[in-house]
């Protein structure tokens, strides 16, 4: 469940920010975005048998919902 929300904040703030012009830190939100989506479907391959899946992608997922959170405070800011 926490790869979807981090997908979907991801998402928000990947759009808020290329609307804002937002240049370098656009596309580092767009990369997140990718990776947290990227993570969640290797996830999703291991779905019948959670035992064996590796143990990298639920640490990036969380690498990556921890940057959209700072992605979407920054893309909220005033500037």
């Amino acid at each position: 469940m926490l790869g979807l929300a981090s997908l979907a904040l991801l998402g928000f703030a990947t759009y808020r920010l290329f609307a804002l012009g937002g240049g370098a830190v656009a596309w580092i939100a767009a990369l997140a975005t990718v990776a947290s989506f990227w993570s969640w479907g290797v996830l999703m391959n291991y779905r019948g048998d959670p035992e064996d899946a590796p143990d990298w992608p639920p640490i990036l997922n969380t690498v990556t919902f921890v940057v959209g959170v700072v992605l979407v405070v920054v893309s909220i800011t005033p500037r």
